[in-house]
């Protein structure tokens, strides 16, 4: 089994994208606007990571990405955690919630969770060569073999005979 993860480098990248949409400078956007630009980030981040040992660190992210917005709509509304935690943290399942706003069309827009989706480890398969078959491999070529090829080549010259000959067949 290979264990990889992603790197500091890359985690920190993510960090600053996401403080960088949840900055509290930037409190005139719409919530649903941020949700959706958080979610577009958050969805292309696990879907590079998908096929290493990420859980971890996605519920990590997950759980510091909600402070960032909790954080951002108490700046937004000027209130209190626990107002914006009554006014956005809904009911996304029968056993869980998750901070989600309101969309154009009636439903509610959730903040996407990492930690949700598939994770498929990169397991490395030892395929047999689909080149070499069942026979043994040879570190010298058959002398005996035919070869598709004619023993001289042409050099480009209409001049040669034995070519006038090939060609006028």
């Amino acid at each position: 089994w290979l264990r990889v993860i992603p790197a500091a480098d890359n985690v920190h990248r993510f960090k600053e994208k996401v403080r960088q949409i949840t900055s509290r400078r930037q409190v005139f956007d719409t919530p649903l606007n941020k949700v959706l630009a958080l979610n577009r980030v958050l969805r292309g981040w696990i879907g590079y990571y998908r096929h290493v040992s990420v859980k971890r660190i996605a519920t990590k992210l997950d759980w510091w990405v909600g402070e960032r917005l909790v954080g951002w709509l108490q700046d937004k509304h000027k209130t209190g955690y626990r107002r914006v935690q009554a006014q956005y943290e809904l009911q996304e399942t029968k056993h869980r919630k998750n901070y989600g706003v309101r969309n154009t069309q009636g439903g509610i827009t959730f903040r996407f969770l990492m930690a949700d989706v598939p994770l498929r480890p990169y397991r490395h398969l030892k395929h047999p060569n689909p080149y070499l078959g069942e026979t043994t491999y040879q570190t010298r070529p058959d002398t005996t073999a035919e070869t598709p090829f004619a023993a001289n080549t042409w050099l480009g010259q209409t001049t040669d005979s034995e070519w006038l000959e090939v060609r006028q067949q």
